[in-house]
């Protein structure tokens, strides 16, 4: 759970009951490793 120090959103969204996105979301990002997935991740919270 270390990782999630790293991602304050997720304590918003965990909040919203939108957790189980976030995970989702996170994963993608470890698994890529891509900084425009996490962009866009950002993004559409910020949209939302």
């Amino acid at each position: 759970m270390s990782d999630w120090q790293g991602f304050p959103h997720v304590r918003l969204h965990q909040e919203n009951g939108s957790v189980e996105t976030v995970i989702i979301y996170v994963a993608m990002w470890r698994r890529k490793g891509d900084l425009a997935v996490l962009s866009a991740v950002i993004r559409s919270y910020a949209v939302a």
